[in-house]
């Protein structure tokens, strides 16, 4: 069984939601998605090309070992009622009415893009609503499995909600951790809801880099 025997410090890369409905389906935002994405290949192309850089198969998932640093790669992916007329009544749905990433529709599956990757990531998690507990729960699960998370960074959509909800309760549970938002690595509705959400983050104390 792989073990963390040099105890190399963990960074953790949290893919928020990179889902076809948030990139060209129901909640499509087009241009401003498009450009998060090609980003987000730049960066874990980059990051297999590290000196040193491995992939390695544990009991658990994929990392990403390099000389200095583990890297491990979480997907997280939006679920939500089997159709329209059960989101629409849900909670969520009362306050964000836009049905989206339904139980069994393509619509929920991680873009084209992000799937080669698939075969270096550590998990992929489905959640029901902001602020699912599942966040949490699978970086601890990091830190019990591979060892301490010095960094997180954060990616996907929208940044002014699940992006946001995610880095918070990251920030509330990692106090020793820092915490980081790719600017060009998420995207929102408009460029005006994306800066706003930056800088609530940032007020958070969390890092923005490539604004």
């Amino acid at each position: 069984m792989w073990q963390n025997t040099h105890n190399k410090p963990v960074e953790v890369w949290y893919f928020v939601e990179v889902v076809n409905d948030f990139v060209d389906g129901r909640l499509g935002i087009n241009k401003h998605a498009m450009r998060a994405v090609v980003h987000m290949v730049s960066c874990l192309e980059a990051l297999l090309a590290l000196p040193g850089a491995k992939v390695v198969e544990t009991n658990w998932g994929a990392i990403i070992e390099t000389e200095d640093r583990i890297y491990a790669i979480i997907f997280q992916l939006d679920e939500h009622a089997a159709t329209e007329e059960e989101y629409l009544a849900s909670n969520e749905g009362k306050y964000f009415p836009y049905p989206h990433s339904l139980t069994g529709d393509p619509g929920m599956e991680s873009v084209d893009e992000m799937q080669p990757f698939k075969k270096c990531a550590y998990i992929v998690v489905t959640k029901p609503f902001i602020f699912d507990p599942i966040t949490v729960k699978t970086l601890k699960d990091v830190v019990k499995r591979i060892g301490k998370i010095v960094k997180i960074r954060f990616f996907g959509f929208l940044t002014s909600m699940c992006v946001l909800g995610a880095a918070v309760m990251a920030r509330a549970n990692f106090q020793d951790a820092e915490i980081v938002i790719d600017a060009k690595g998420t995207a929102d509705t408009s460029t005006l809801a994306h800066g706003t959400a930056l800088e609530i983050l940032e007020r958070n104390f969390m890092t923005i880099i490539n604004r």
